[in-house]
């Protein structure tokens, strides 16, 4: 993996972000059964799925669900699409996870089509550039703060 991709921080933001789609905490199976209702809980679930270690039981899932089947194929191409992405981290989060859980998935890629996997692939890239820019936020506010105490500080002196 590389120094960039920081799975705990992803886990984090996602797990948040479906637990706001979904109206709160919900669990494994209540999830599957939303995901098919809300294209937004299905693309927060689909990697949720993948950051919580629970593939395979999607997977088993997959195999007797032919709604699930393809989202499973729609998020092995999301994937494929996030490898190309000009954010570091999500061409990295894209390599590591085809390479975890879609190795022998041949993935065929239409970049001409909107689909299924480009929604997918366009909400984890939503979520890291929103994590940059409150990570911009607070850097700039911390650097407001520790300058505004340094004047203070230099004021009592």
């Amino acid at each position: 993996m590389g120094t960039t991709l920081q799975v705990a921080l992803y886990k984090e933001l996602v797990n948040d972000n479906v637990e706001y789609l979904s109206y709160g905490k919900k669990n494994f199976n209540e999830l599957v059964t939303e995901s098919k209702k809300n294209r937004r809980v299905r693309n927060g679930f689909l990697f949720k799925v993948l950051l919580d270690n629970q593939y395979t039981h999607f997977q088993k899932l997959a195999e007797k669900d032919s709604e699930l089947e393809s989202f499973r194929n729609h998020l092995a191409t999301a994937l494929h699409r996030l490898q190309s992405s000009s954010l570091t981290e999500c061409a990295e989060f894209g390599q590591h996870f085809l390479n975890k859980y879609f190795r022998k998935v041949n993935v065929v890629l239409n970049e001409d089509k909107y689909d299924m996997s480009a929604e997918m692939a366009k909400y984890f890239e939503t979520l890291v550039k929103s994590y940059r820019l409150k990570l911009e936020e607070t850097s700039t506010l911390n650097e407001k703060l520790n300058e505004h105490r340094k004047m203070r500080f230099k004021v009592y002196m």
